[in-house]
């Protein structure tokens, strides 16, 4: 079911594309008359260079941008799809599939459930409690991750569909702001994606270690079975976690660096 959900996202974001861009272009041609108009009154009221410079330099940024725009598809997806497969490199990882990380989880919780002597359960209360306990860590943990995965994939597609609408605004000195947002939070959305499939590829590396230490555990070893669960909870957490964090930092670092291009 979630992997359906995540396939709809992705032809969505096409439509999206196909749906936005002729408003986008009509937006950026609005501005783009604007700021060349501006353009003539600040050459007419200050004089400080040549309109022939001071036309050629706007002219270029303003071709830049609506080639951007007119290939966004071919460009910006490309370019955040790519930074996913950066992520997906990790050894150990097959590809963003949020079935596979949740299947992973059952084999594992199953593997605990089976290990667990259930005679040695029913004589020692405690190792009861324990036997329930680890298979659920287990499977609570395995399916938030891959409900991450599917909130991720998901704004992927949604930020690469609506932002070519936002790239409308890239013909302005006073809309670049809309543009340099957009350009930023697909950076970010790219970054976020790497960093998931990094961590799900330690994870399910990670996935074959706890199946060999299920396969070796003690029975009655409490402290074995809690200490396990907490290693997949502190896991979990770094996959809800740490993409965010990351994304956060260098798209803001990113975009704090991008200057306004129609400035001086």
């Amino acid at each position: 079911m979630i992997d359906f959900v995540i396939l709809e996202f992705r032809e969505m974001h096409l439509d999206l594309i196909a749906l936005y861009l002729p408003t986008a272009e009509a937006i950026f041609f609005v501005f783009a008359g604007l700021e060349l108009a501006w353009g003539l009154v600040e050459w007419a009221s200050q004089s400080q260079r040549g309109i022939t410079a001071l036309f050629t330099g706007r002219l270029l940024v303003l071709l830049l941008f609506h080639t951007i725009l007119l290939e966004y598809d071919d460009l910006a997806s490309p370019i955040v799809l790519w930074l996913g497969d950066l992520g997906l490199a990790f050894p150990g990882w097959a590809g963003f599939n949020p079935r596979e990380i949740m299947l992973q989880g059952w084999v594992l919780a199953i593997t605990i459930w089976d290990r667990m002597d259930t005679l040695a359960t029913v004589l020692f209360p405690p190792a009861y409690i324990v036997r329930i306990l680890a298979p659920g860590v287990v499977l609570m943990v395995h399916y938030v991750i891959s409900i991450k995965v599917a909130i991720v994939l998901c704004e992927q597609y949604l930020a690469l569909g609506s932002g070519v609408l936002f790239m409308g605004f890239s013909s302005s000195k006073w809309t670049w702001g809309a543009a340099k947002g957009v350009i930023a939070y697909l950076v970010s959305v790219g970054i976020k994606v790497m960093m998931l499939g990094v961590v799900l590829g330690a994870i399910s590396l990670m996935g074959v270690r706890w199946l060999e230490l299920v396969l070796e555990a003690p029975y009655f070893s409490m402290s074995y079975w809690l200490t396990l669960n907490v290693e997949i909870i502190a896991v979990g957490y770094l996959a809800w976690r740490v993409p965010d964090k990351v994304a956060k930092r260098i798209s803001d670092s990113f975009i704090a660096d991008i200057q306004n291009p129609y400035r001086g």
